[in-house]
């Protein structure tokens, strides 16, 4: 009993985080694939499946990876063969990244108490579950939880000067997604500019060698890529890179917000202000000052990045653990006393609870989608039920993926739709046409609302669908 009470005492907070993100996510691992899901890394992953499993670049073609490193189509393509299933088992290929944002979890637990303290750690794991991005992201079959375990991993053993292992988690992360060579570029110079190391000596020759297999491994893939389709990237990827200032401000105010202010982490970000205030005004010298200047060069690093790359709000997931790590490092050093710590703990949980639970949006980084993709299973079913495989159909970019491919899990037959891009009404003949909640059309254009009746409209929740035909049809 003693040592249960133990277990519990040191562990009992990690597992009811655990068990809130399990709870969450059940409901879930069976609905349809849907945004980047359906778009990109599902035809990978089907593709994977029935090639078999692969680290090597061109081991699918390049239009189906989008000329991305392999590891995370390599891993869920093989947990998906490993249970002798295919993609269209939704709920078994959402297992995997359910699992992963598990060990996520223990994962930052575990490096939280070890390099700092019970509280830094029990209050981690806390915080990042009730997170919006973090619950909506927890089932998706996209590689940003993959990724988000590998940087802390990797941070962890760089920190610790385990260069080995890091070696090890640093090149995974790299042949995850193209990101991660930015997050092992920081660590790279970090310990350069840190050990005033410029020119090798004997001594840090072999450390020196270790952060840079990263760089030699991503090297390796863009050689791979190029035998295999003539070309080191994808170049429709390559024509999303822009300087434009315009375009960069806006990102950055965009990717700044969703980490620092959006779903109630600006109550987050105003309780790190009011601790480094505090700290200031003590004239106190920082805790932990060489992991709070790694941390916030790597978060600067990554909305850098993608100021300039195409961007879409997921991508700033990997810096969750890290400011997270930051806040509570500075609250823990600024608040001193339970009674006021205990309060503002409440509070910063709270706060994204609170948004988490009652705001819904109609993309992939809330629990909006839990509501909507239902409503849209139920558009297509009942197009599938009268019958409209000769009609052509004008939708928007989440219903297009629904309409048009079986595959995605909206259709109880084998059999997808013709569709086009509903801007594009008026150089098409179309029959039918689909407005739904996640679009940016709310209704017909106005020179098209005489040409079309409603035939049904859907709700949900606050989703909505409506289904409009051709008068005369």
């Amino acid at each position: 009993m003693e040592k249960l009470k133990a277990f519990f005492s040191k562990f009992g907070i990690l597992l009811i985080a655990i068990i809130f993100v399990v709870i969450i996510k059940i409901p879930h691992l069976s609905l349809p694939y849907s945004w980047d899901e359906a778009w990109s890394y599902l035809p990978a992953l089907i593709k994977m499946v029935e090639n078999g499993p692969s680290l090597i670049s061109g081991s699918i073609p390049i239009l189906y990876s989008k000329g991305h490193p392999l590891f995370y189509y390599f891993l869920n393509s093989g947990w998906v063969k490993l249970f002798l299933g295919d993609m269209s088992n939704i709920a078994l290929a959402r297992i995997f990244p359910l699992l992963v944002s598990i060990v996520l979890l223990i994962a930052l637990f575990v490096i939280a108490r070890k390099h700092f303290s019970p509280m830094v750690a029990n209050f981690s794991v806390v915080l990042l579950s009730v997170q919006s991005l973090f619950l909506a992201q927890a089932s998706l079959v996209l590689p940003e939880m993959l990724l988000t375990l590998l940087l802390l991993l990797s941070f962890h053993f760089f920190v610790s000067g385990k260069f080995g292992w890091y070696a090890i988690t640093a090149s995974l992360m790299v042949i995850t997604k193209e990101t991660g060579l930015v997050f092992a570029g920081v660590f790279g110079v970090f310990y350069l500019i840190e050990n005033k190391i410029f020119i090798p000596g004997k001594d840090n020759f072999a450390k020196l060698f270790l952060l840079t297999v990263p760089l030699w491994i991503f090297g390796i893939h863009l050689l791979l890529n190029f035998r295999a389709s003539n070309t080191f990237f994808f170049n429709e990827h390559l024509d999303y890179i822009t300087f434009d200032f315009v375009q960069i401000k806006r990102v950055i105010k965009s990717s700044t917000a969703i980490l620092f202010m959006r779903y109630g982490r600006n109550v987050i970000s105003g309780v790190v202000i009011i601790s480094i205030l505090i700290i200031l005004f003590r004239k106190e010298k920082l805790n932990h000052l060489k992991y709070l200047i790694l941390i916030s060069v790597q978060i600067v690093s990554l909305i850098l990045f993608t100021s300039i790359n195409f961007y879409t709000y997921r991508y700033m997931l990997p810096a969750f653990p890290i400011f997270i790590i930051l806040g509570i490092l500075l609250f823990e050093q600024a608040i001193r006393k339970n009674v006021y710590r205990n309060v503002l703990i409440a509070v910063m949980v709270a706060a994204p609870l609170y948004f988490t639970i009652t705001k819904k949006g109609k993309s992939d980084i809330d629990l909006g989608y839990a509501s909507y993709l239902p409503l849209q299973k139920e558009m297509v079913v009942f197009c599938e039920q009268q019958n409209w495989y000769d009609k052509n159909f004008a939708t928007e970019f989440n219903m297009i993926m629904a309409m048009r491919d079986p595959f995605t899990g909206y259709h109880t037959t084998s059999k997808g739709f013709k569709v086009d891009y509903l801007p594009e009404l008026e150089d098409f003949d179309i029959d039918i046409v689909i407005l739904d909640s996640t679009g940016e059309w709310t209704e017909l254009p106005g020179d098209q609302k005489d040409k079309f009746s409603l035939i049904k409209r859907f709700e949900n929740k606050n989703d909505w669908g409506e289904i409009y035909m051709k008068t005369g049809n």
